[in-house]
């Protein structure tokens, strides 16, 4: 019984076979991701990572989240009231 290895003809043919399908299975994903985005962009529906303070609506629309919302409304409110703060350097 002889073990297979990539440095016999047939180890080498098939590292390429599984090599070949591993770039397919890569650029076919890739393809798909992006005509997915555009068939959404096409439907007008929101295609990225919700910003916090925001949940997937009924419609696939960001809506704001329930109990997350009102503290990112009062943490901008609260920093465009707020002065800047400078930054001091030393030394």
């Amino acid at each position: 019984m002889s073990r297979s290895t990539y440095t016999t003809p047939h180890g080498r043919l098939f590292l390429q076979m599984l090599t070949a399908l591993a770039q397919w299975f890569s650029e076919n994903l890739s393809q798909e991701t992006k005509e997915g985005k555009q068939e959404r962009k096409r439907q007008g529906l929101y295609n990225g990572l919700l910003p916090f303070g925001y949940t997937r609506g009924p419609d696939g629309l960001p809506a704001p989240h329930p109990t997350n919302h009102a503290g990112l409304q009062l943490a901008f409110k609260a920093a465009a009231e707020e002065p800047a703060m400078e930054r001091s350097h030393d030394g």
